[in-house]
């Protein structure tokens, strides 16, 4: 445990540990308590490495063409970051618009309750008439003039 000053030259009194430090005092204190920078985090390489485990650095390597074409593999995580890396990239705005065109899709895919889910058909739209198992619709298309 190696000791170290530690001068306080705030307006406050500052705990390191189990010592109490008042404004504009000086005490020894252990060094591995104090949050000193130990070497500058470059954020670019954490991009990298992440980018290369994701395996979105390879596919932003081909064209728009290339890209475009594999977007409906993606999930919607994938598309979100794939998305995010061509705009801090090259910036290519036809591929950002195709990355968007295809999360729009399949938002409104969801809404309209064609992403696969037939299990649910309570959650159709209203003009579902086989949908509506509350009896409301039936009730309102017998009294609205089949007679």
């Amino acid at each position: 445990m190696a000791l170290i000053p530690y001068h306080n030259d705030g307006k406050s009194t500052v705990h390191v540990g189990t010592k109490s430090i008042p404004p504009g005092e000086t005490r020894e204190v252990d060094e591995t308590l104090l949050n000193r920078p130990r070497k500058p985090v470059d954020f670019n390489d954490l991009d990298a490495d992440l980018t290369e485990a994701t395996g979105l650095g390879a596919l932003l390597e081909k064209s728009v063409k290339d890209i475009t074409a594999e977007l409906d593999s993606l999930n919607d995580e994938q598309l979100a970051e794939l998305e995010q890396l061509e705009k801090d990239g090259k910036k290519r705005s036809s591929l950002v618009s195709a990355i968007q065109q295809t999360m729009m899709t399949r938002a409104a895919n969801q809404l309209n309750g064609e992403d696969g889910d037939e299990s649910s058909d309570a959650d159709q739209p209203a003009g579902d008439d086989e949908a509506q198992t509350d009896g409301e619709k039936p009730a309102n298309k017998e009294a609205g003039g089949d007679e």
